[in-house]
């Protein structure tokens, strides 16, 4: 697993494990329907990079911190990424995206 709980060393993962949650995440993207949206490199990339910094998996973390009143800036710093890529894991559309690309991989395998 790429993202280290707290306590741990951040971005403690092998190389193996990286390439492993890559071509997870690339399996799912390229079979999500983006009829709806202009599917790009460059978006692509940040959501690949997104979601390496910031794994789905902690979503509920994310929003209980959210719920317990954290500040979306003390969120981001915990987790050692921008506030702008934490606005960008909090809104529907990436959440629903990453729904859809994780579904879509896990059947792959």
């Amino acid at each position: 697993m790429l993202f280290a709980p707290f306590g741990e060393k951040h971005l403690a993962s092998t190389p193996e494990q990286i390439e492993s949650l890559i071509n997870k995440i690339l399996a799912g993207i390229e079979k999500v329907n983006f009829s709806d949206r202009i599917a790009s490199t460059e978006q692509s990339t940040i959501y690949m990079a997104l979601e390496i910094l910031l794994p789905h998996s902690e979503r509920a973390n994310v929003k209980k911190m959210l719920a317990d009143g954290k500040a979306e800036l003390d969120i981001a710093k915990a987790y050692l990424l921008p506030v702008q890529f934490l606005k960008i894991y909090l809104s529907e559309d990436y959440a629903s995206l990453m729904d859809k690309a994780y579904q879509v991989a896990d059947r792959r395998v």
